[in-house]
């Protein structure tokens, strides 16, 4: 029973806890002080306004009425209108009583409406010198009795040369004050309604905008090692989210090229070092059957070194495969020279040029006070010359040479490597840079485990580079065509 109690209680909790809740409270905190704002200056314009047109309704009264003023001869006053009702009332004020009351010039009352009794409406000194100079004043004042407010005007009234009068009229705001009431009753029932409509239409919008974000979450919880090929919707609309679900599926693409370059360095790892290994433990296993001759365990001590130094060569080039398998966040990205790269290279291969004897010409072409200069890496790159060299030489037949050609152009470097051998047949060409490929005329008379050209394929392809292969010298007769192995890269 509590448990299913808590349930709501959970449910609540989490959900004020969520981007949704919050979105909603803060649109509707915001929208309700603008609302307030709004009505508030809404109320405050409208009284302004409905102050100005009573006024201006008073103003007309009182000129009407004080041509109904008449003094005779005598001085005695009199007031011919029949706008003045029963009990004191007068048209267009007729919600409440009005007073009525004229003064002459020096403030003494001269006459007022029996509505007064025995009061007198108000009337100061600062009132009369501001009347002379402006002939009108409007006042609002409390006559007392628990009466409501009432608005007071004085009027300047002239009827012979140097006779002044002062008419004063006291209207009830009975009108002006219910509509007022009646302003603040509608905003206090129409401004908590639309607050909770807005808080309704939050929730419904804010639900609809987080859609997007609910379904990346969905998609991502069903996703698994198993499905990394998986990837997250991408909303249609141009904007955050959309931006948000194209940078996930980014990390997913370098995830899966992570988890992929392992699982494939495991299974190439695994298949290749297989055969040297049975090799190796064949051998010893002979060797160990009985006594060997000196001659014998020497032969051993040959073999075993060719394979331990190709278990080496192995190794080194699947770890460095992994490495440019694992993407561009592993690079170390600097200016870097190509032409000392090239030089470096072949530095390393010159003793292995020797020994095949093979000669290697270098060539450059420059264009710019700074050739040759590109964004890369260095270790990698010079891995990517020394396998191409290294490549060229093995093919390459005693005698002949292996050329080295780094040309400068405008937007790119251009590496070439070309050789003097069998060349490469065209449906094989493509073949070359997959790994462990060994074209069949090559696989005994050539040594290597398959990995030089893919790994150096690799490195170009992460250097957002290209490299291409053809023939070296086409249409040669006598020797052969040789292989053109032509890399570009983009400069900076």
């Amino acid at each position: 029973m509590s448990s299913g109690r808590s349930r709501p209680f959970l449910y609540l909790r989490n959900f004020s806890r969520s981007i949704q809740f919050r979105l909603t409270v803060l649109f509707v905190a915001t929208f309700g002080v603008l609302l307030v704002l709004f009505c508030t200056l809404l109320f405050f314009e409208f009284s302004s306004t409905q102050q100005a047109e009573f006024d201006a309704a008073l103003f007309n009264h009182a000129v009407d009425m004080s041509q109904t003023i008449e003094v005779d001869f005598f001085g005695r006053l009199s007031i011919h209108s029949d706008q003045l009702a029963e009990e004191g009332k007068v048209f267009p004020f007729s919600l409440g009583k009005a007073y009525l009351q004229i003064r002459d010039q020096k403030g003494e009352v001269l006459m007022r409406s029996s509505s007064l009794g025995n009061r007198q409406l108000p009337f100061t000194k600062e009132d009369q010198a501001l009347l002379f100079g402006q002939r009108v004043t409007f006042k609002t004042f409390e006559p007392g009795d628990r009466l409501p407010s009432y608005r007071l005007i004085s009027y300047l009234v002239e009827r012979q040369p140097g006779v002044r009068l002062i008419l004063q009229i006291g209207v009830p705001l009975n009108l002006l004050e219910r509509q007022k009431r009646g302003l603040v009753a509608f905003f206090l029932i129409t401004i908590p309604l639309i607050l909770v409509l807005a808080t309704f239409g939050g929730l419904l919008f804010s639900r609809r905008a987080l859609n997007p974000v609910r379904a990346i979450i969905d998609k991502a919880k069903e996703m698994s090692p198993s499905q990394l090929s998986e990837r997250v919707p991408v909303p249609p609309e141009k904007d955050e989210l959309r931006e948000l679900a194209l940078t996930l599926n980014h990390l997913l693409d370098r995830l899966q090229q992570s988890f992929e370059s392992q699982e494939r360095f495991i299974a190439d790892a695994s298949h290749q070092l297989k055969t040297p290994l049975a090799i190796l433990r064949g051998e010893l296993d002979v060797l160990k059957s009985r006594p060997r001759t000196v001659e014998e365990t020497g032969s051993f001590l040959v073999s075993a070194s060719q394979e331990v130094e190709y278990l080496s060569k192995m190794v080194e080039d699947l770890l460095v495969l992994a490495r440019v398998d694992a993407g561009v966040g592993t690079l170390s990205i600097k200016k870097v020279r190509v032409d000392e790269l090239a030089l470096e290279a072949l530095s390393r291969l010159e003793r292995f040029a020797q020994t095949k004897k093979v000669k290697i010409r270098f060539n450059l072409e420059e264009t710019s006070s700074v050739p040759f200069e590109i964004l890369g890496d260095s270790d990698l790159l010079q891995v990517m010359l020394r396998n191409l060299v290294e490549n060229a030489i093995k093919f390459t037949p005693e005698g002949s040479s292996v050329d080295v050609h780094v040309v400068e152009e405008p937007e790119f470097v251009l590496v070439k490597v070309s050789d003097c051998g069998p060349g490469i047949a065209v449906e094989a060409r493509e073949k070359i840079f997959s790994r462990f490929f060994r074209a069949e005329n090559t696989r005994n008379s050539v040594s290597g485990v398959g990995l030089g050209l893919p790994i150096a394929k690799r490195i170009v392809e992460i250097h957002n580079g290209t490299i291409e292969v053809s023939e070296a010298h086409p249409g040669r007769a006598g020797l052969g065509v040789g292989a053109l192995f032509t890399v570009k890269i983009k400069k900076n």
